[in-house]
């Protein structure tokens, strides 16, 4: 039996502003980055939210610019969100490494109720109107794997409308 009742490892409280704030700072680096989109997503945004609400907590998403946005739909293995008939699961790669600009430690899975474009999912993250009943249904943020001398692992939280279920692998 799942539990959905788990905790984002996340720090609470920071605001919205300061975030999106060092989401666009490049001189941050990566992973810092990569932390305060996915305290964004994790704080600021609750699955059912509309795209008003989406946009709300990412309120400058320049760095959307810097991600490989992309739909799932061809399924060859495992997915955090579930696939659901009449809905679009998209995953974005947070600023892709150099050696391959597919692929990043920090992967968002989300789930967008319609049959939507990947242009469409972009637009909604930037708060551009697509379809007036459009939700976000649920997400997951997937963590680097921890080095081998920290025990090794990865770790995915998903949330949805039951609240989170922490996954460690």
């Amino acid at each position: 039996m799942l539990s959905w009742s788990d905790r984002t490892i996340l720090p609470h409280g920071e605001s919205v502003e300061s975030l999106n704030a060092m989401a666009n700072t490049a001189a941050a680096g990566r992973a810092k980055r990569a932390r305060a989109i996915f305290t964004l997503f994790a704080d600021h945004i609750r699955p059912g939210a509309s795209t008003t609400e989406v946009h709300r907590a990412l309120a400058n998403t320049t760095w959307l610019k810097e991600t490989n946005l992309y739909g799932v739909r061809v399924l060859g293995g495992w997915v955090p969100v579930e696939m659901a008939l009449g809905d679009t699961v998209f995953c974005i790669h947070l600023f892709p490494v150099e050696m391959n600009k597919q692929w990043s430690p920090w992967v968002i899975y989300f789930r967008l109720s319609g049959q939507l474009r990947d242009e469409d999912a972009k637009a909604i993250l930037r708060g551009e109107s697509v379809a007036n009943d459009t939700r976000l249904v649920e997400f997951a943020l997937c963590y680097p794997e921890k080095r081998q001398s920290a025990g090794g692992g990865s770790r995915l939280e998903r949330f949805s409308r039951r609240g989170i279920h922490v996954y460690e692998m």
